[in-house]
């Protein structure tokens, strides 16, 4: 069973050239699995430091690199889809760039996954009580589309996205959660003007009553499809590997 991370970065270099190496030996002991990483317009050297630090992982085929150049905001829900679109695993997994993978988290999953209708969430605290882990979110191939991924009428700022994407689909396909332990979560601290700063409004309060209000509809028409009538987890000028 092929495992996927997915990370999406706009001006998190600082974080990513700390977790990724870490996240890339961490796995080590689980050959099945890539990460792709979606460099979603980002100005702060991602790229620069991607073809210096990655290419020997995209030759061993454990790093597929995706960027775009031409968002000027972060839409997280867009990106997250693009990297999901671009994943070749059976199992897809969202993972911030701020976060680290632990030593036996790609074992655990591949064990929780062996049920048919489950997905797994992760607590938002790691081991050290910081926040920022419940975008560790696992799901089957199958029901990410099923729902048409991860909802882009989301886009004017950070929260929520993961929350919308997680009840549509454990809505849609009868799903069972999978929550799991904390000794898997450990993420770098950091505050929420770091998590809002790339986003057009970065208002929290504003932007998670939106995602709220959206959460709200989907419940009250029990619309868990996404994304319908467009043209979704895609960009014009998208390209992928590392040049």
């Amino acid at each position: 069973m092929k495992i996927s991370f997915c990370t999406t970065c706009k001006n998190r270099l600082y974080h990513l050239e700390q977790t990724l190496p870490s996240n890339l030996h961490a796995s080590s002991s689980y050959k099945n699995r890539e990460f792709v990483i979606m460099d979603y317009n980002s100005t702060d050297g991602l790229h620069s430091w991607s073809k210096k630090h990655l290419r020997k992982w995209e030759d061993w085929g454990l790093v597929k690199y995706c960027r775009t150049q031409i968002p000027e905001y972060f839409h997280v829900a867009h990106a997250k889809n693009i990297a999901y679109k671009n994943a070749t695993g059976d199992i897809l997994c969202n993972l911030d760039a701020d976060n680290f993978i632990v030593e036996g988290f790609c074992e655990y999953l591949e064990s929780i996954f062996q049920e048919e209708s489950i997905f797994f969430q992760s607590g938002s605290e790691d081991v050290f009580h910081n926040h920022g882990c419940c975008g560790k979110i696992a799901m089957k191939k199958e029901h990410f589309f099923s729902v048409n991924g991860y909802d882009e009428s989301q886009y004017l700022g950070w929260g929520w996205d993961d929350v919308n994407f997680r009840y549509r689909a454990q809505k849609h396909n009868n799903l069972s959660a999978r929550s799991g332990d904390i000794k898997f979560n450990l993420v770098i601290s950091h505050n929420n003007n770091i998590r809002t700063c790339n986003f057009p409004c970065q208002d929290i309060e504003k932007t998670q009553n939106l995602s709220i209000e959206r959460l709200y509809e989907i419940d009250s028409t029990n619309e868990y499809v996404a994304n319908k009538n467009i043209i979704w987890g895609e960009a014009a000028d998208l390209t992928v590997g590392l040049s």
